[in-house]
């Protein structure tokens, strides 16, 4: 009798291009979850030249209120650019 097995991807790695995607200092690790109180996602990275490194645990009911944050802040930086591009010309 032979053991049948399934297979389910359950981490993402986002890496710079050119960076190894398994141990590249630029790698993000996105992973599901689950301590038997439902599925949720960490957000891992490691400590390398941008940063300490560390893990966000979320659960999925998070993620647009999150996106909507990161977008807005984007929006906010866009702007503090346009500012500091005034600085830099003398205006």
């Amino acid at each position: 009798m032979t053991t049948e097995y399934n297979s389910i991807p359950t981490t993402m790695s986002i890496y710079r291009k050119g960076d190894h995607p398994l141990f590249g200092e630029s790698i993000t690790k996105v992973e599901l979850e689950d301590d038997a109180g439902g599925i949720f996602f960490t957000i891992k990275q490691d400590p390398n030249e941008f940063g300490p490194g560390g893990v966000l645990r979320l659960d999925f009911d998070e993620v647009d209120q999150l996106i909507g944050a990161i977008n807005y802040l984007k929006d906010v930086a866009a702007l503090v650019e346009k500012e500091m591009e005034h600085y830099k010309h003398g205006f």
